[in-house]
This record gives structure tokens, C-alpha cells and sequence, in this order.
């Protein structure tokens, strides 16, 4: 199974402190760990509940970004290790001669939220503050601490890098609660073979079965 490849820094928080438009210092708060994932399909609450901080957690899945959805659950157990004997084509969504769609029974139609939490340092007090993103696939909405940062409109495309002002909604020396929905890809009409990612990461003709989930993650 194709996985996102880890990146030293997937998704950080950087502060910028400058003085007369210069920029004296920067600094960046890494946010790969501490991670929880769970389906849509499982959750009553929208983006800006999910943000806020008052969700129990006991049914998600730990995880560390960056991770594609399937390898966190393979990882917590709930699918079998897909490199190992025909264990892919037991999991879920796995269709032969499928490429570059999902079928409609697919666990990973739907999509899939990514929620962490952390603290911003009090000396990130008064300097400028903004989310880095590595790497999305394929579409995401932002939320943090209850408020819209991104939505799947500006979030889009898994060559992307991406960055919000987030000054005005950390709190300092507090919990902040992040949340992701992503939204894989894959959900083209039968027969329309146009691919919105790496082709050869997600199946190539006849030799590389594509992973059920696309690689959809962060």
C-alpha cells in the first residue's frame, strides 16, 4: 500500500515576530503528533463542535501525521498489513480492475476527520502566527478552536502546500483544538480515467493494485 511519504515537518505552527515590516525571528511548533482519525460515518458533530474541544475521543483512533487514512488503521489494527500474502484485497473497498475510482461501498467514500490538540507557548504572545500544511489529499476543511479556517473550495490538491493566518484564533498558553475533515478522491464517473493525483502511487495498469483509500490523509 502507497503511503504519503513522512515529511520531517508535515503540519506546523510558525510565529513571526517583525518590526517595522522586517522580519527579526521565526519560529515553528511541529504538530505531527498526537493525532486522533475516525470516519464521518461515526460522528454526529460538524467542524466547529469537533474544534471546540468537547468531544470524547475514547472511539477514534490515535495517529501521527503524516499518514495516509488506511495506514492509521492498519496501524491500530483494524485492517491486516496489506503488504503481507492477499491481505489487500480483504480490506474494504478494494476493487480489482479499479483505478483511480472507489466503489460506492467503499469505507472511504465518506469522509474522514483528523483532530488534535495543542498548546501555543507563551512567548508566541504578539508575533504573527500561521498553519503550514505539507500536504493535503484531496480536499480539505480546517477548523480551529470553533471557527472555519479553510474550507474543501481552497483546500484542494494533493501537490499543494498550504498556509492561514491563524493569529487572531490561537490562544496563548492554552489548548487549542484543530480539526480536518478530508475528503478523498476518486469519486469520478465510471470510465472517466482522469487523474487528480500521482498516477503511479495509486495503481498503474495491470501491476500495482491501488490502495482502497486512495492515499487520502494528510
Amino acid at each position: 500500500m502507497p503511503i504519503i511519504k513522512r515529511w520531517a515537518l508535515p503540519i506546523f505552527l510558525f510565529s513571526i515576530l517583525s518590526h517595522g515590516g522586517v522580519v527579526q525571528a521565526s519560529e515553528k511548533l511541529n504538530l505531527a503528533e498526537n493525532w486522533f482519525l475516525q470516519s464521518s460515518e461515526k460522528i454526529q458533530s460538524n467542524g466547529r463542535t469537533l474544534s471546540s474541544g468537547t468531544t470524547p475521543l475514547e472511539d477514534w483512533h490515535p495517529t501521527k501525521v503524516p499518514t495516509t487514512v488506511l495506514a492509521a488503521l492498519v496501524e491500530n489494527g483494524v485492517y491486516p498489513d496489506p503488504y503481507y500474502s492477499d491481505n489487500l484485497t480483504k480490506i474494504p473497498g478494494y476493487k480489482e480492475d479499479r483505478w483511480l475510482a472507489m466503489p460506492e461501498d467503499s469505507p472511504f467514500r465518506h469522509p474522514w476527520w483528523f483532530r488534535t490538540e495543542f498548546e501555543v507557548p507563551k512567548d508566541y504572545s504578539g508575533k504573527h502566527l500561521t498553519l503550514h500544511f505539507d500536504g493535503i489529499n484531496y480536499k480539505g476543511n480546517i477548523w480551529l478552536n470553533g471557527e472555519l479556517v479553510a474550507n474543501q473550495e481552497e483546500v484542494i490538491g494533493m501537490f499543494q502546500r498550504f498556509e492561514f493566518d491563524v493569529t487572531d484564533l490561537c490562544k496563548i498558553g492554552e489548548p487549542n483544538f484543530l480539526a480536518v475533515e478530508i475528503i478523498g478522491p476518486g469519486q469520478m464517473p465510471e470510465g472517466e480515467f482522469q487523474t487528480k493525483q500521482i498516477e503511479a502511487t495509486t495503481g498503474w495498469d495491470d501491476h500495482n493494485p491501488q490502495p482502497p483509500d486512495l492515499n487520502m490523509g494528510i
